[in-house]
């Protein structure tokens, strides 16, 4: 990058590449930070706070919202109700079906089973 690049406009190109990059690779089960920043050639140990500052949430927790909001709306939908829920998991990304779970309920507060059959 240009030495002339102030902090902040430096910070926001670094985020911007990660953004496409994930947004590339948000189904890909191998999308970490660590392997993000190895493909994007993004130094330093800063880059969380980076992202942080400029989304207001870390690289992991934005990748888990937008796995999550996909997650809610194939649960939901009437044609998908006899894919197993493990083959969700395993599309959106997830290392396994209890992953996904365990994700799920964190984040929506009922498992994605009882999420599917209240209909979303």
């Amino acid at each position: 990058m240009p030495q002339n690049l102030s902090s902040e406009a430096t910070g926001t190109l670094l985020v911007r590449r990660a953004l496409v990059f994930i947004i590339n690779h948000l189904f890909a089960p191998k999308l970490t930070v660590g392997w993000m920043k190895q493909q994007c050639r993004i130094n330093g140990n800063n880059f969380s706070g980076k992202f942080k500052y400029h989304l207001d949430q870390t690289p992991k927790q934005y990748i888990l919202f937008h796995r999550m909001e996909v997650a809610k709306q194939l649960l939901s939908k009437v044609d998908l109700a006899d894919v197993p829920i493990s083959a969700i998991a395993f599309e959106l990304g997830f290392s396994s079906a209890a992953v996904f779970s365990n994700a799920f309920k964190s984040r929506m507060g009922e498992s994605p089973s009882r999420w599917r059959k209240r209909g979303g």
